[in-house]
């Protein structure tokens, strides 16, 4: 894999350089399309042979020489989306090129049609309209949607650009949402998979691609933190309000499908399950998913089908996904009546002895593999035990749950910050019982703790490493809840 998530070519590339393809856009004339097409395919195998490239086309006005073209020739729009992704995709500069193109380049054009653009001479009368390159590629992929006619789509080119613009992008979500990116994109999954069972179905390749690029805008991955609410967030809640009972139909249905295929089962479920993940944050619409889709059934099974086939992609996605759903309880003390809630999740599990069984050999198993499964693992784990004192105790004298976590500080104490921060969740949930507490100081669990501490500590405050903050947190949280922090014979046991 090269950067930005793409794939390496199967040939080395020997076309021109980025340079003399810049060159080329910038002197191009005439209305072949076919030439232009050569010149933007090999826009985009340059940029997967060598990613550095990328910066080139910008720096070299690139985007500045495309606009016209792409207005003046609207033939060449779906080699301009084969060569997107290799672009732009996690690329933040050619992202927001896309999307902010600069209006003095701008060429005069109008609107001659609802979604269409042809290029007019500078001695026109009409006022020029400043059009984005983002608006540009939507108008091209509603297109090919409206195009369907409810069939499903065969190409999965136009949908594997948008997701590539908006894939942690904030802004460029919010572009694509408010053109109306979120109907447009729920319309072609829904293209995808007819609900007539008997009609044409499409592949999975193209289903995938249309979920997938639903799925980023829903998806809060953008890493530079806005200060205002992520488009993301947002856009989730407004899919649950009247989008999500066909949202759940399109992924119930892609994994009855797919879900246990041999080549592309795990691609699916790694597609699907983050996504309802995502927009299910309501424990309404969890019960949903659960008593109405079977869907939390479905996971338990999926799971346990890709362990047995060494699947980790499979298991991560489907533990992540239970995960979630094992949130949802009914708290004591509260007003929440069970009716309201529906099932508790955290029973549900607890009760599935075989689902159990197969889960901790799981964690046992991938403590010395995937620390991905490692950590979703230790995820569900805190959470099911959360304000759930039976089920902590049952885990630690069926499962060994304490002992499992001594274990995962000990080899993942100075590896994996990720992993350690939900170890300490575990301890931090079950830390209340005195029964654990005890045992939890004669398993060395607080000296180990301890260690771990300073070396959280020297990362995130010493070296400054980020990645470390959360970890140090937690470390911090768990050691002060048990009065266990360094030093705590001299504050006080009982400050």
């Amino acid at each position: 894999m090269v950067e930005g998530g793409l794939a390496a070519p199967e040939t080395k590339y020997e076309g021109p350089d980025m340079m003399e393809l810049v060159d080329q856009l910038e002197n191009f004339e005439g209305e072949d399309v076919e030439e232009l097409n050569q010149i933007l395919r090999n826009v985009g195998k340059c940029c997967e042979a060598d990613p550095t490239e990328r910066d080139m086309f910008g720096d070299c006005d690139g985007f500045d020489h495309l606009k016209p073209l792409l207005l003046k020739l609207p033939g060449c729009h779906g080699a301009w989306c084969e060569m997107i992704p290799a672009l732009v995709s996690k690329h933040v500069i050619n992202q927001c090129s896309i999307r902010d193109d600069d209006e003095s380049a701008t060429v005069h054009f109008r609107k001659t049609g609802p979604d269409s653009f042809d290029a007019i001479k500078e001695t026109d009368q009409e006022a020029p309209v400043h059009v984005p390159m983002v608006k540009i590629l939507f108008e091209y992929v509603k297109e090919k949607v409206n195009a369907l006619h409810d069939k499903p789509p065969t190409c999965a080119i136009p949908f594997d650009a948008l997701r590539a613009v908006t894939v942690q992008n904030d802004a460029n979500k919010r572009a694509i949402t408010t053109l109306g990116g979120l109907d447009l994109l729920l319309r072609a999954a829904s293209s995808c998979l007819p609900k007539d069972p008997e009609a044409e179905q499409a592949s999975a390749k193209v289903l995938t691609s249309v979920i997938m690029a639903f799925g980023s805008l829903c998806k809060d991955d953008d890493p530079r933190q806005p200060s205002c609410v992520p488009t993301a967030v947002e856009n989730r809640d407004g899919v649950g309000k009247s989008d999500f009972p066909e949202l759940r139909r399109i992924c119930r249905r892609a994994i009855e499908l797919y879900g246990e295929h041999e080549h592309v089962g795990q691609k699916c479920c790694d597609v699907v399950f983050p996504l309802l993940k995502d927009t299910s944050n309501h424990h309404l619409k969890i019960g949903d998913l659960v008593r109405k889709d079977k869907m939390l059934q479905t996971a338990v099974y999926l799971c346990k089908f890709w362990n047995e086939r060494g699947g980790e992609v499979g298991v991560k996605s489907t533990l992540a996904f239970i995960r979630h759903i094992a949130m949802v309880d009914v708290p004591k003390g509260t007003t929440i009546s069970r009716d309201m809630v529906g099932e508790d999740m955290k029973e549900y599990l607890a009760n599935d002895c075989e689902f159990l069984k197969i889960f901790f050999r799981i964690l046992k198993v991938n403590m010395n593999g995937s620390e991905r499964v490692t950590e979703q693992c230790f995820g569900l784990l805190s959470n099911m035990v959360l304000r759930k004192e039976h089920i902590a105790l049952n885990f630690v004298h069926q499962y060994e749950l304490i002992d499992n976590c001594r274990l995962a500080l000990f080899k993942f104490g100075t590896k994996s910050p990720i992993i350690i921060k939900t170890v300490l969740q575990v301890l931090l949930n079950i830390g209340q019982i005195e029964e654990c507490c005890k045992l939890m100081e004669d398993d060395v669990i607080y000296a180990k703790a301890r260690e771990v501490f300073e070396h959280a500590e020297a990362e995130f405050k010493g070296s400054g490493n980020e990645k470390w903050r959360d970890a140090y947190d937690k470390c911090k949280r768990f050691l002060t809840a048990q009065r266990e922090e360094v030093g705590a014979e001299v504050l006080g046991k009982h400050r």
